[in-house]
């Protein structure tokens, strides 16, 4: 603002000198000057520029360029220049900005974290105090900006999100988002005023901006922004752009934080360890009858929770699971269940879990299973039923199979004893010594961990096995 400011000065002070008017047409040369290097500069930013793209006449990408060449450049001639874009494209010129309060990029001697987080999810919950020991050890040295991530399989996640958002608009975003936390187990929309009127807010323009969803713009606009960067679970943090997954202690963070607050790129980030519960073999975890690989007497079992359009599962299929097949599957020391967890901003994630169950009745699950992940970029009903009959399925029954309602609620239910166990994201695994009733007493490993993680899970079971 500054900028155009001065703009406007210099503007007046031309207009009382001697000099002639300028011709409209020497107007035009400078402002096609302008958009050509706005244009020129966009394409080096962005690897190349499509002049046919519909994304750059939106005023997001706008914004992005603004961000980008005020850090660099003359703002006044990002503005000039940005006026003609406007003119093509019909948006309005303003200044990069956020719509969560407090956000801004990243400066020497500022660090900035983004946490994309569930009110409903508990391991969000559980990283509240880390959150909280983080802003009481660095004061205005640390900005967090909270970024909403409601996971479909959470029924009330969305609308906390969109309350807190109402609150945010009234000065009160962190208050209620306490509020919400603090009382975790009774998210309802009756408890979402409630909340209000004890923090004192104006009734009259929070329940309107409830009842009529007013948020839900903003809550998908994060989630949106949360799925470009990767974020397939919660919590996850962003600290000055280094990635770290999961409920972690304040250890985990301090390193980086005082890395960055001393100037310091952010490194590439290290494999996360394993996430146990708080107490060892705590959570219990169903097989139900979802599909085995590997002997059915195996001593330790891995139950995997995933999204065939997760590309944290794909990187485990492709990176990790090759060498527990060799080493644990193939030796007949484990078996791996596969239960279906589609999260809800997945589109085909869902339609692919039936198709692979729709497999699974014909016995060919882990050949189809094998199929999604190995051609993840195709996903899509032509493929789905192409894939089929590659593994020559009985196409009739298979067809007839897609549309089944047992098979969309036999996803449904491995959706709700994940989230009873406690997983929020995918890949999820839980590891823990076979029994005869099919219920395991297991340690978690979140995320699409390197084979050493899961090596020493799996050592640990086996050990405890053979006693």
């Amino acid at each position: 603002m500054k900028h155009q400011a001065k703009k406007q000065h210099s503007d007046h002070g031309k207009h009382t000198s001697h000099e002639p008017p300028r011709r409209p047409r020497n107007d035009f040369w400078k402002y096609a000057t302008y958009l050509f290097a706005i244009l020129f500069i966009t394409t080096l930013i962005t690897d190349g520029f499509d002049f046919r793209s519909k994304e750059m006449k939106t005023s997001e990408d706008l914004n992005s360029i603004s961000m980008k060449l005020s850090e660099e450049g003359d703002k006044n001639i990002l503005i000039d220049a940005i006026k003609v874009l406007n003119s093509i494209t019909g948006e309005s010129y303003k200044e990069a900005e956020s719509d969560n309060e407090g956000e801004k990029a990243p400066t020497e001697g500022k660090v900035i974290i983004e946490e994309f987080s569930d009110f409903e999810c508990p391991y969000c919950s559980r990283a509240v105090p880390t959150v909280e020991e983080i802003k009481k050890t660095y004061g205005d040295k640390v900005e967090v900006v909270f970024k909403n991530f409601p996971l479909g399989f959470h029924k009330q996640a969305q609308g906390a999100s969109e309350a807190a958002e109402c609150a945010r608009d009234q000065g009160n975003f962190w208050e209620y988002h306490d509020k919400l936390f603090d009382n975790q187990g009774a998210l309802s929309t009756a408890n979402y005023k409630v909340w209000a009127e004890e923090l004192g807010l104006d009734m009259d323009k929070f329940n309107l901006c409830v009842d009529n969803n007013e948020k839900a713009d903003i809550v998908a606009k994060d989630l949106k922004e949360g799925q470009q960067k990767g974020v397939s679970g919660t919590p996850t943090f962003f600290v000055n752009g280094r990635k770290l997954v999961g409920a972690q202690p304040f250890a985990a963070f301090k390193p980086i934080i005082d890395a960055a607050i001393g100037g310091e790129a952010p490194s590439a980030p290290e494999p996360s360890a394993p996430v146990a519960p708080t107490a060892p073999n705590a959570i219990k975890v169903s097989m139900d009858d979802d599909p085995v690989e590997g002997d059915e007497n195996a001593p330790v079992t891995i139950i995997e929770f995933s999204d065939y359009e997760c590309p944290f599962c794909s990187r485990f299929y492709t990176q990790t699971l090759g060498q527990i097949r060799t080493e644990y599957i193939e030796t007949g020391k484990v078996k791996l269940v596969f239960r279906d967890f589609p999260l809800g901003f997945h589109a085909e994630a869902k339609p692919a879990a039936i198709a692979a169950n729709c497999a699974d009745k014909q016995g060919k699950f882990w050949e189809y299973h094998d199929k999604i992940f190995e051609n993840q970029g195709l996903i899509g009903t032509s493929n789905y039923n192409a894939w089929a009959e590659e593994l020559e399925l009985d196409m009739d029954a298979y067809v007839e199979c897609l549309v089944d309602p047992e098979v969309a609620a036999e996803i449904e239910a491995d959706l709700q004893d994940g989230a009873a166990a406690r997983n929020s994201g995918t890949p999820g695994f839980f590891i823990g010594v076979s029994s005869d009733d099919g219920t395991i007493e297991a340690v978690q490993v979140v995320g699409s961990q390197p084979f050493a993680a899961f090596k020493s899970a799996i050592d640990q079971k086996l050990a405890e096995a053979a006693k």
